[in-house]
């Protein structure tokens, strides 16, 4: 556990608030409370069910197409480390009777 680590901390197992207030050799960003587990963040699901329905919303209620249609997209990508690709241009537009909150 990073939180209690002497790789991190000076005295990992005493209780030291003080430790946060003064300048020693800790280092203080080992410290995530609130990244995972039981005491993670509370609103990190909300705001991910937001997006997906802020990303669908727009997916929905929108025609897209591509500016260049005969551009050969995904022939043009390649594969090394990591996937290369070129730029996907599409242009957006309402569709008819949709209407957005």
């Amino acid at each position: 556990m990073m939180n209690r680590s002497a790789l991190f901390w000076e005295n990992p197992d005493e209780m030291r608030p003080e430790r946060w207030l003064e300048e020693n050799s800790d280092a203080k960003d080992a410290s995530q409370p609130f990244m995972l587990g039981a005491r993670g963040c509370s609103g990190k699901q909300l705001a991910w069910v937001s997006m997906r329905l802020s990303v669908s919303t727009l997916f929905w209620g929108m025609d897209w197409s591509l500016t260049e249609p005969d551009f050969d997209w995904e022939g043009e990508c390649s594969a090394y480390t990591t996937w290369m690709k070129p730029p996907l241009m599409v242009s957006v537009k309402r569709r008819d009777g949709v209407k957005f909150r």
